[in-house]
């Protein structure tokens, strides 16, 4: 705000743009979650309200709070792109999407994001190969620690070297089999592509936590083909009577 009023930077000031995800851990379902502090507060222990938000054009990182005490919110994590276990995320363009999983037999609270935004994606009119973002993330939502992760790198738990693409976008996630655990994923890259991810929760393991691969690229060689995917995948799964189910995917390019 001091930088608007004083308008001296000369050029558009980013704070945190992302869109704010809230998770609300009312582990006894009585609609209220204790902060620790009341009387009650053992019938809702380690119960919380968290919110996590990524700044899009303002930088690299994501910020969790815990606001289960209005009166006075606490900085949970931080996650820094471009170091450490996150030296592939870009711009922190894609929402965190909460789900859960069972990975190593232990039900799991976690966050799925994309790997960001390669601001080289400014100027390019054609299509090209990115240097960052292109990978799918997934972090413990309490602690912010990497659990898993899908690109082109070695040091990726599923590596998949035809994953060259930024991913700005948000994911959608679904339960197919109505259990609370995340069963697939879909995302969008600014290749024009959409990939798919199938979670094995029976696995020993981040080895064999997840396959995946892409179903779509309609992405051409010419500025007029070049397609880039800012939206998530809408995803919808028809049964039919007596045929096989399947996805119904709809996304816009923009």
């Amino acid at each position: 705000i001091k930088e608007y009023v004083e308008d001296t930077a000369g050029t558009k000031t980013y704070g945190l743009d992302g869109e704010i995800t809230i998770w609300k851990n009312d582990l006894n379902n009585n609609g209220v979650v204790y902060s620790g502090t009341t009387l009650e507060s053992t019938a809702g222990a380690n119960e919380g309200v968290y919110l996590y938000i990524g700044m899009r054009r303002g930088g690299n990182k994501y910020y969790a709070l815990d606001v289960t005490d209005r009166s006075e919110p606490k900085l949970m994590w931080r996650i820094d792109g471009g170091t450490g276990d996150f030296t592939e995320l870009g711009q922190s363009w894609s929402k965190p999407i909460l789900g859960k999983v069972k990975l190593n037999g232990t039900p799991t609270q976690v966050l799925f994001f994309g790997g960001g935004y390669d601001e080289d994606q400014d100027d390019a009119t054609t299509a090209q190969v990115d240097d960052i973002g292109r990978s799918l993330f997934m972090v413990d939502a309490k602690t912010g620690r990497l659990l898993w992760s899908a690109g082109p790198n070695s040091s990726d738990d599923l590596t998949l070297t035809d994953m060259d693409n930024s991913i700005a976008s948000n994911v959608t996630i679904g339960d197919l089999t109505n259990d609370g655990l995340t069963d697939v994923v879909f995302t969008s890259t600014m290749g024009g592509e959409v990939w798919r991810f199938d979670i094995n929760n029976g696995n020993s393991g981040v080895g064999d936590f997840a396959t995946g691969g892409e179903i779509l690229d309609i992405n051409g060689s010419s500025g007029d083909d070049n397609r880039k995917f800012f939206a998530h995948p809408d995803v919808s799964l028809f049964a039919p009577r007596g045929e096989d189910p399947f996805f119904l995917v709809a996304i816009g390019s923009g």
